[in-house]
């Protein structure tokens, strides 16, 4: 019913002059225009105020605490383009058959950095450069081959246990260090310790291959000698965010001597003894791990003489299932007898950091914001870490078509470290050349945000804890960076937990040179406890990122909550950026002088 109905209906019922009508009927239309006008003006204020709402005060959209009026990077950053670009690198790993669905350093790495030097000369006024240096590098030639068979060869026992032919890069992979070589029919022995009764078998034995069994998480087992990063390194496999108590790994392995604690240990103790391969397989957690595909294959020697002795021989890694399946048949009363082909090649490998800094900002007070963008041969690293390396390349995209980068204090400078996979060796050759070449110039990097596996799809939101750092320098700083963080996830209502730094990313090269580090972290190779999953969701006793160091980190594999989190965790590190880099004192701030707003 229109206003002017309302109007005729409540006047009184008498007759009137048909010029009476007219006159009353214009002032009714005068009325009914000045009341449409006003509702119409109420309105648009009403529908304006809905659209700020939902614009700046939704989580992904709203303000920071500190954070000017004006341009925002936390609205300017979109995770749909960090999505885009993602696609664009798993686009990369599958392009060449010689990259196997890679972007590691022997493999796609090089491709992946064109298209970050590609896309900033494209997009920004940025100066962009490459940073080359070289590692020592392996290149498997040719794909793992290992056969089993009945040790014996009467025809019962050959019945039982037929022929297995494990599938290369699914069922086994070839380990990180490993040397090249063939054995045919060669005896498989499963190792339990270091004792005579455990190794005796090799030194009668022309050809045999040792079995061995690694504790806990699947993704640390690799061929390497103990790190060398320093202070920030975990060397204990249980360490997890430390707001709830460490995962419990299960017991070491039955049998296992109390001076041959560690798979690395037993592993070159039968090398020693004779073996001439050895067979790496994951043994279960308590919690159960669900892996499908040969692991990362980080196998830490705490002894230096051990990794030299496993360097001697052909090493591979197999898949929990495959690995099972191959214990079995080694129980066997017959036995078991492989047949195990590794090529693999090592020689100095040039690969290259990329670099990018704003023209504006004092160069004497730098901000690092920084990633890995290298990945592990298994797979094409669409969480670990393209997550992190393409969110670094959306906030400098995004720095730049807002125009904050003309606003900006502190001079912005974006890294992404090649070779971080094989022990953090990009960002330590970009601070070690530093130190060595020009130490006023590493002086001037006040910090840096590290940005690694934002997206882990069973994900805790981590907070690298600056609070637990032991160096009493780097503490106070590290804690600054981590409540500016924190105090945006409280802001937006997203609970938070802190996360310990572990040695496991490039920070530890900026934190061992002094620099304090910060950022956020979704998880890798943890298993989510109860309390984290009461927290954040998702499947306790599952790890946090199921497709860690495996050819299933996709995009695909992010689903849903990898997505959202990869969105939030975004959103707090455009925060974070342009809390720093526009911070007038940010010597003082991180001193502790100024207080955080």
């Amino acid at each position: 019913m229109s206003a002017s109905q309302d109007a005729d209906e409540s006047a009184p019922l008498l007759v009137a002059p048909a010029d009476a009508v007219a006159a009353e009927r214009q002032q009714t239309r005068g009325l009914c225009s000045k009341r449409t006008g006003l509702w119409i003006l109420i309105g648009a204020v009403v529908l304006s105020g809905l659209a700020f709402a939902v614009t700046f005060l939704h989580p992904r959209h709203s303000r920071g605490p500190h954070e000017p009026h004006g341009p925002s990077l936390v609205r300017e950053a979109q995770a749909e383009y960090v999505l885009d670009l993602l696609r664009e690198l798993e686009k990369i790993a599958k392009s060449r058959s010689e990259y196997g669905g890679s972007r590691s350093t022997t493999r796609g790495h090089g491709a992946s950095a064109d298209f970050v030097v590609g896309f900033l000369q494209n997009h920004t006024d940025f100066r962009v450069w490459k940073q080359p240096f070289k590692v020592w590098g392996q290149v498997d030639s040719a794909k793992p081959v290992l056969v089993a068979r009945p040790g014996s060869a009467d025809a019962a026992a050959a019945a039982v246990t037929a022929e297995k032919v494990y599938a290369p890069e699914v069922d086994v992979g070839v380990a990180v260090g490993s040397a090249s070589g063939a054995l045919s029919n060669a005896i498989a022995v499963h190792v339990m310790g270091c004792e005579p009764v455990d190794l005796d078998v090799f030194k009668t034995r022309r050809s045999a291959v040792a079995v061995v069994g690694v504790d806990g998480s699947p993704a640390r087992t690799a061929v390497s000698a103990a790190s060398t990063v320093g202070t920030y390194v975990d060397t204990d496999p249980s360490v997890g965010p430390t707001d709830l108590p460490p995962r419990r790994l299960s017991p070491a392995p039955l049998g296992a001597a109390p001076s041959c604690p560690s798979a690395c240990a037993r592993a070159a103790a039968a090398v020693r003894a004779g073996a001439k391969a050895v067979i790496l397989y994951p043994r279960p957690t308590a919690y159960g791990y669900p892996w499908t595909l040969p692991p990362a294959r980080r196998l830490r020697c705490a002894d230096p003489a051990d990794f030299a002795a496993l360097q001697a021989v052909p090493v591979v890694s197999m898949s929990q299932a495959a690995g099972w399946d191959l214990l079995l048949r080694t129980i066997a009363p017959e036995g078991l007898r492989v047949d195990l082909v590794v090529n693999s090649t090592y020689g100095l490998v040039e690969t290259v950091n990329v670099l990018a800094e704003t023209p504006t900002g004092d160069p004497d007070r730098v901000l690092v914001m920084g990633s890995h963008l290298d990945t592990v041969e298994a797979g094409p690293g669409v969480n670990d870490d393209g997550s992190g390396a393409m969110a670094t390349l959306e906030l400098a995209h995004a720095f730049y078509r807002s125009g904050l980068y003309n606003h900006t204090v502190q001079k912005v400078r974006f890294g992404w470290w090649g070779a971080e996979e094989t022990g953090l060796e990009g960002s330590r050759y970009y601070v070690d050349d530093l130190a060595a070449r020009d130490p006023d110039e590493l002086a001037r990097i006040k910090l840096t945000l590290d940005t690694d596996m934002i997206g882990s799809p069973n994900f805790v939101r981590g907070v690298w804890d600056g609070r637990g750092v032991a160096d009493a320098q780097l503490r106070g700083p590290c804690t600054v960076i981590q409540e500016v963080i924190e105090r945006y996830f409280d802001h937006v209502g997203l609970p938070s937990v802190p996360f310990r730094f572990n040695g496991r990313s490039d920070f530890a090269s900026f934190m061992n040179k002094g620099i304090p580090a910060g950022g956020v972290i979704t998880g890798e190779d943890e298993i989510k406890t109860h309390e984290q999953a009461e927290l954040f969701g998702g499947v306790a006793g599952m790890v946090l990122d199921p497709c860690y160091h495996q050819a299933c980190d996709t995009v695909e594999s992010l689903r849903g909550p990898g997505v959202r989190v990869l969105a939030e965790n975004l959103a707090a590190l455009a925060h974070a950026m342009e809390y720093f880099a526009l911070e007038a004192d940010v010597v003082g701030l991180l001193s502790g002088t100024k207080a955080v707003a």
